[in-house]
C-alpha cells in the first residue's frame, strides 16, 4: 500500500478520486440543505444530471491552478487560499456551462454558492486529515524513548517556521513540549499544536517540571542581555541552549533542523569577534596560575576552554553550582589531560571562601566571569 501511494501517478489518481468523491458529496449536500433535507424528486434528477459537469469542471480548475503539485505535509494558508480560488473559478465556469446548457431552467440558483462553500470545506478537511495522518505515522516510526524534550523561547514567526519543519521532518527526534513568550495574549494558547506554557521568566520551573533536555532560542531580534540570562539559567540546570539563524538568514522564510546550533560568545557580542594577538596572550597565560570565577557558566566555561589552549601551569575552577562545576571539570580533563585543574566549590559573595582560595593558591591571573559581582 505504501509503495502504491508513493508512485507519483498513482498518488495523483488517488488524490483526484478522493477530491471527486468529496465534491460529489458537497454537491448533493447543497441540494439537501437548500430544500431542508427533503428535495423533491425532480431536483434530485437535476442533481444527478448536472453532477458530472460540476465536479469535473471543478477538478479541471484545480488542475489548472496546480493544486495537485502541493505536498500535503507542507500545506500552508497560502495553499488553502489558492485552493479556494480554484473552487471559485470552477463553480463560476460550471455556472456558465449550465447556463448555456439548461439556461438554469428550474435549477435552484442558491445551490452552486452553497456547493462552493461546502466543497472548499470538504477539500480542506481532506488535506488536513491527510497531513495529520502523515505526521502521526511519522511519529509512530520513532521510538518515544529516543525523543528529546525541547522547549522553544519565543512564540513568533521563527518559532512557527521551526514547528512546521519539525512536524514535516520524518527524521527529527525533537519533541516540542511547549513555548515560552512574554506576550500575555499568546500565553495559554496553542501554536501548531504546541502550547504556550507561560512567560520567559518561568523557564527555570519549566525545565524541571517538563524534564527539558534542550532549549531553542527563537527570537532572533532579542537583546543580548536576554540571551545571557537564558544561558545562565540553562547552564545551572545542565540544559543545552541553542539558537536559530540571525534575522538576515531567515529572509527566505525557511528553517531546517540542521540550522539549530549552540549559542556561542559571538551571539552575545552581537558583532564579529575581534582577532587576538595569540603571541601576547600565550606569554600572558603560559605557565601561570589562572583562576576563573563562574567557571561553569556560559561565559566562564568558554573562557576556561580558551585559557587551556595556552598552557597554564594550574587552572582554578571557581563555581557555586556543583553540577556545573562537575560538568566543566570533566570536559576539560578529557580535552586537556596534561593541564592541572583544581575544581573549587564556592560563591564569590562569600568573602571568607574567596580569601581562603586566594591565600592558598595565589593565582597570578583572575578571570571574573561569575554572574553576580
Amino acid at each position: 500500500m505504501r509503495r502504491f501511494w508513493h508512485h507519483p501517478l498513482r498518488r495523483f489518481t488517488m488524490q483526484v478520486f478522493g477530491d471527486g468523491l468529496g465534491l460529489a458529496a458537497a454537491y448533493y449536500s447543497a441540494f439537501y440543505l437548500r430544500f431542508n433535507m427533503a428535495p423533491a424528486d425532480r431536483y434530485l434528477d437535476i442533481a444527478n444530471q448536472t453532477l458530472p459537469v460540476v465536479v469535473l469542471v471543478t477538478l479541471a480548475s484545480m488542475m489548472s491552478l496546480r493544486i495537485y503539485r502541493v505536498m500535503w505535509r507542507y500545506l500552508s494558508l497560502a495553499d488553502l487560499v489558492r485552493l479556494a480560488q480554484a473552487v471559485f473559478f470552477g463553480v463560476l465556469s460550471a455556472t456558465v456551462i449550465l447556463a448555456l446548457w439548461t439556461r438554469l431552467s428550474q435549477y435552484p440558483r442558491t445551490v452552486l454558492p452553497m456547493y462552493a462553500v461546502l466543497g472548499m470545506v470538504t477539500l480542506s478537511a481532506i488535506r488536513m486529515v491527510g497531513r495529520g495522518w502523515f505526521e502521526r505515522g511519522m511519529r509512530l516510526r520513532i521510538d518515544q524513548a529516543e525523543m528529546t524534550n525541547v522547549l522553544l523561547i519565543g512564540a513568533g514567526r521563527a518559532a512557527e517556521l521551526l514547528l512546521n519543519e519539525l512536524r514535516s521532518n520524518r527524521d527529527s527526534q525533537l519533541q516540542v513540549i511547549g513555548l515560552l513568550d512574554d506576550d500575555p495574549v499568546k500565553q495559554g494558547r496553542f501554536i501548531l499544536g504546541s502550547p504556550v506554557l507561560g512567560s520567559i521568566d518561568s523557564l527555570a520551573d519549566q525545565l524541571e517540571f517538563h524534564q527539558i533536555q534542550r532549549v531553542v532560542f527563537c527570537i532572533p531580534s532579542a537583546p543580548n542581555s536576554l540571551r545571557l540570562k537564558l544561558l545562565e539559567l540553562c547552564s545551572d540546570a545542565g540544559v543545552r541552549l541553542e539558537t536559530l539563524p540571525r534575522i538576515a538568514d531567515l529572509a527566505e522564510g525557511k528553517i531546517t533542523v540542521n540550522q539549530i546550533r549552540e549559542v556561542t560568545l559571538s551571539d552575545l557580542l552581537g558583532r564579529d569577534p575581534v582577532a587576538l594577538d595569540e603571541g601576547a596572550v600565550a606569554s600572558f597565560l603560559n605557565a601561570k596560575v589562572v583562576m576563573i570565577t563562574g567557571a561553569g557558566g556560559s561565559i566562564g566555561s568558554e573562557i576556561c576552554r580558551q585559557v587551556m589552549r595556552y598552557g597554564p601551569a594550574l587552572v582554578l575552577l571557581f563555581e557555586r553550582s556543583e553540577l556545573a562545576l562537575f560538568k566543566i571539570d570533566g570536559e576539560l580533563r578529557r580535552r586537556f589531560p596534561n593541564t592541572h585543574l583544581v575544581p573549587l566549590l564556592g560563591d564569590i559573595q562569600d568573602e571568607q571562601r574567596v580569601d581562603e582560595v586566594l591565600a592558598q593558591y595565589k593565582p597570578q591571573v583572575v578571570f571574573h566571569a561569575a554572574a553576580y559581582k
